[in-house]
């Protein structure tokens, strides 16, 4: 309640206050309205005036704002309710919905919208995983699927019966078997154990079961028979029943290698990755000679990107078998990821080395080593090594590599045979990607554009296709059409830098050199380091007629790469448009020619202009003119340079 500013009341002497009496109301129908404005204007003043504005106009504008907010909040949730509908797969719609909500206090919808969210990244995952599987299945198996000789000489079950250690037992068994019956039933048990074992190593799953029920009738406290039973329960893909023996089987050897191997085995392939590994150690340090435990961990690791643990369990393994073709593909993949390319070359030659009548190991050793060269700009070894790959096996990927080897080689003719071979081995989505950024790069726009909708036909989703496809609407003219390719792109990966930069080529070639500017600084905002996007900014800034905004951006990208040689040409063709820093630009131009990559013919033939019209330097102009033509004979602006060495020449 406002209170009425007035003087003091001066102290009077205390005098008690009067006993209460109720108000005295005015008989209805006879209110004094004089006398009431009087009491209302007592409580009035400038003060309490402006008070009572202000907080009307506060109340207002607060409602006006929640009234805004609600509004533009309504329409974000439409939005992503109708980037949910076309892309129910993408959790980001999701996550960023879930967010909207939540700010707007609606918690239950948040986190509705986030489970579901959740939920589709976690199926994602697991579809990536399955894929990742099944790509280390081709690349790296679990097994060979012929063994070679040294790998037959050194199975763990022969290596087993040839211990000290196993001879002893038996001949314990047999001595025993002559006091009493139960000596004698566990030594025909253990020998129809040893009768299963050839059975299974000679692929007699049937046989090898029927010996392993006899044997139990004779010994059901046999570990060895249990875990047998596992393996081949394992084999069937039985894996309820693969656990349950190899369970019986450790209940009465817990140290029982093979089982736990076995158990390792049925987790690897129930997706329990942690529970494998745990149980692949537990063989291995039950028997350190269990190779395929090693072999397995391994995997698992490499599986789970811990590479230098994935390495010391190859090397383990390959202790055991030194010649074990598969371990040394999965050591030299181990190598490749870990940066050691010349230790990954090594094993790469050492698996084909060994790989006897494996053609599977063959071909992956060898695309494996030609994709190490390849990555080390090595192009001549990297096409020899996919050759062999090629003579192992004929497949559409052997036929994409051979083609980017040819290509990098310069022989494009060769490189776009193969490409169509793959295509027409299996339609596929590299096949495609690969011949349209080919004839792209030729300029052939028209089929280039055919091949990238045939690959985004194959892979909807792939952002970098949609990004060629507008880049190549670009080129033909057709800026609806990139438009519209572009944003796909953008859509499907939001950090995909280089489709923000063709989209702000877009707007550049309309001349809306504001929504050009904006764009490819968001293309800079998601790679700080991209030096086409710095460029680029440079070149709209230039169109714009924004010179000191141009210069200020090549700047910053000779700052991230002072090799570049094309800003140091733009930064020159900058300063020499600002009609100053003349010098600057000779210095830019001549960086150019010192790091004598781009731009050499364009360089000499600025440097021409400076010193003929600027410096009238005529004998400096006539040694630049000349070094145009004799870089490029075909200059673009061939004619006009002969015409200025002419008058050169003649002393004008």
């Amino acid at each position: 309640m406002a209170v009425r500013r007035s003087a003091p009341p001066k102290k009077k002497a205390f005098v008690p206050p009067a006993p209460a009496t109720p108000p005295v109301l005015p008989a209805a129908g006879k209110i004094d309205l004089a006398s009431l404005i009087d009491r209302v204007k007592g409580y009035i003043n400038p003060f309490t005036v402006i008070i009572g504005i202000a907080v009307v106009l506060a109340i207002a504008i607060l409602s006006i704002r929640a009234c805004g907010s609600d509004t533009e909040n309504r329409k974000l949730v439409t939005f992503y309710q109708e980037r949910i509908k076309r892309y129910p797969d993408d959790p980001k719609h999701h996550y960023d919905l879930s967010d909207l909500y939540r700010k707007m206090g609606k918690l239950k919808d948040s986190d509705n919208e986030y489970d579901i969210a959740e939920r589709i990244k976690r199926r994602q995952d697991d579809k990536d995983r399955r894929r990742e599987e099944e790509r280390l299945n081709k690349l790296i198996g679990n097994a060979p699927k012929q063994k070679t000789p040294d790998e037959v000489d050194t199975d763990k079950r022969k290596r087993l019966e040839d211990t000290e250690k196993e001879k002893e037992r038996r001949k314990k068994l047999e001595e025993d078997a002559k006091k009493n019956d139960t000596a004698k039933r566990k030594l025909a048990a253990d020998k129809l154990t040893r009768e299963a074992r050839s059975f299974i190593d000679k692929g007699n799953a049937g046989e090898a079961r029927k010996k392993l029920n006899e044997a139990l009738k004779q010994d059901d406290r046999n570990p060895g028979i249990y875990a047998l039973l596992g393996e081949l329960d394992l084999a069937a893909g039985d894996y309820d029943s693969a656990g349950k023996m190899s369970r019986k089987a450790l209940e009465l050897d817990p140290d029982n290698s093979d089982a736990h191997y076995t158990l390792g085995e049925v987790d690897r392939n129930l997706g329990l990755d942690d529970e494998a590994i745990d149980e692949y150690k537990k063989a291995a340090a039950s028997n350190p000679n269990n190779f395929d435990a090693w072999l397995k961990l391994g995997n698992m690791y490499f599986r789970k990107a811990q590479y230098t643990k994935a390495m010391d369990m190859y090397q383990n393994a390959l202790k055991l078998q030194p010649k074990h073709a598969n371990a040394l593909y999965n050591l030299g993949n181990t190598y490749k990821q870990l940066g050691r390319s010349s230790d990954a070359l090594t094993a790469y030659l050492k698996a084909v080395e060994n790989s006897g009548k494996d053609t599977r190991i063959q071909y992956a050793a060898n695309n494996q080593t030609g994709n190490v060269y390849y990555s080390s700009g090595s192009y001549e070894e990297a096409h020899n090594a996919y050759r062999k790959a090629l003579a192992a096996r004929e497949t559409p990927e052997i036929f994409i590599s051979l083609g980017s080897s040819l290509e990098a080689l310069k022989r494009t003719d060769e490189a776009r045979t193969y490409y169509k071979k793959s295509i027409d081995a299996k339609p596929n989505f590299d096949g495609y990607f690969y011949l349209g950024r080919l004839l792209y790069n030729e300029k052939n726009y028209a089929n280039a554009l055919a091949c990238f909708i045939n690959a985004g036909a194959i892979n909807p989703k792939d952002a970098n296709v949609k990004m060629m496809e507008g880049r190549t609407h670009l080129r033909m003219g057709e800026r609806d059409k990139a438009k519209i390719a572009l944003e796909r792109s953008i859509a499907l990966d939001s950090d995909n830098a280089n489709a923000y930069i063709d989209l702000a080529e877009v707007y550049r070639a309309e001349k809306n050199y504001q929504k050009a500017v904006e764009i490819c600084k968001t293309a800079i905002r998601y790679q700080p380091d991209s030096l086409a996007a710095h460029n680029n900014l440079g070149l709209i800034y230039i169109d714009a007629r924004d010179l000191e905004n141009a210069a200020a951006t090549f700047k910053n990208a000779i700052q991230l790469n002072p090799a570049y040689s094309e800003t140091h040409f733009n930064l020159a063709k900058v300063y020499n448009m600002q009609q100053k820093n003349y010098d600057e630009a000779i210095d830019e131009l001549n960086r150019v020619i010192k790091i004598n990559k781009n731009y050499l013919a364009e360089s000499y033939e600025l440097l021409g202009i400076i010193y003929y019209d600027i410096k009238q330097d005529k004998e400096k102009a006539l040694f630049n003119y000349q070094k145009v033509l004799e870089i490029d004979p075909n200059y673009n602006n061939k004619a006009e340079v002969q015409k200025i060495i002419g008058r050169l020449k003649a002393g004008k």
